[in-house]
């Protein structure tokens, strides 16, 4: 059994940790989903990112409301749910990172020849 104490400040990391990267993750998709079919591309990439990004965050949040009930009953535990939320928040981070890469990333255009 853990103290109030030592508890509160312990879930506001827990919640931070698996939430955070997933809303990162599904506000850059959905910014470089908009910036795509404005230029009249396929963003099927970036849906999909839309898509995996807010069901990690909907089980996420799920693992944490759980966390939440479990504390106030005096018996949370960490098990197989949160390794699996803590895989979900790895993943939406990377996905995040990865959507800000290409962001930045300039196509490549053919040199002109000089004749």
């Amino acid at each position: 059994m853990t103290s109030a104490q030592s508890a509160l400040p312990a879930f506001y990391i827990l919640v931070t940790v698996f939430c955070g990267p997933p809303i990162l993750g599904l506000l850059a998709c959905l910014r470089r989903l908009h910036y795509t079919r404005q230029r009249g591309r396929n963003g099927n990439w970036y849906l999909a990112g839309v898509v995996a990004s807010g069901a990690a965050l909907l089980f996420n949040v799920g693992v944490c409301i759980a966390t939440a009930r479990g504390i106030t009953t005096g018996g949370a535990e960490f098990g197989p749910p949160h390794a699996m939320a803590l895989a979900l928040s790895w993943f939406s981070f990377w996905l995040w990172i990865t959507v800000l890469v290409i962001r930045y990333r300039r196509p490549r255009r053919p040199r002109r020849r000089i004749s």
